[in-house]
């Protein structure tokens, strides 16, 4: 196999299927001038610019569309992790649904903290649900326009925050 390849390196014909290919080992030289050219942008860049060589967190803006998508792939992975870890825990625990319901309602817990309990749960599904709604209008061509997009990522929070509140209140 190495054999082959370097005859082909080399200007050899390799046959394969009746069909003859022919590569050739090229060296190409850089112009003079394009060297110098390209030295002159790097120290344009580097000396004069003080620009890093590649992108980096701290040279974006962090934005709010770039939050809410954070905020949805989070909110994905947290439901991922709960719906492949609570119900086999439960199967798999040394009670059934019932006793472990028993032992939440007997919590000595103040109704503030189970709001608030209740809250952080809500709010993911909340949260996803309603993202994944204005996703599906963006696949629909909907809403692209950057102010559209603002609205809607403003009215996405409003709903989250309105939707937990009254899952929380139930």
């Amino acid at each position: 196999m190495a054999l082959t390849l370097l005859r082909a390196a080399r200007g050899a014909s390799l046959m394969r299927r009746s069909t003859s290919l022919t590569f050739r080992a090229a060296t190409i030289s850089m112009n003079p001038k394009s060297v110098e050219e390209q030295k002159q942008f790097w120290e344009k860049n580097e000396v004069r610019l003080k620009r890093p060589m590649s992108p980096y967190m701290t040279t974006f803006n962090f934005g709010f569309t770039s939050g809410l998508s954070i905020m949805n792939r989070a909110t994905g992975m947290a439901l991922t992790g709960i719906i492949y870890v609570l119900p086999p825990a439960v199967i798999l625990g040394s009670g059934d649904f019932a006793s472990y319901a028993h032992v939440l309602t007997t919590l000595p817990m103040s109704s503030a903290i189970i709001f608030t309990t209740k809250l952080f749960i809500a709010m993911p599904f909340v949260y996803h649900t309603l993202a994944g709604l204005r996703h599906m209008a963006w696949d629909l061509g909907f809403g692209f326009k950057i102010k559209e997009v603002y609205m809607s990522g403003y009215t996405l929070i409003a709903a989250t925050v309105v939707g937990s509140l009254a899952l929380a209140l139930l």
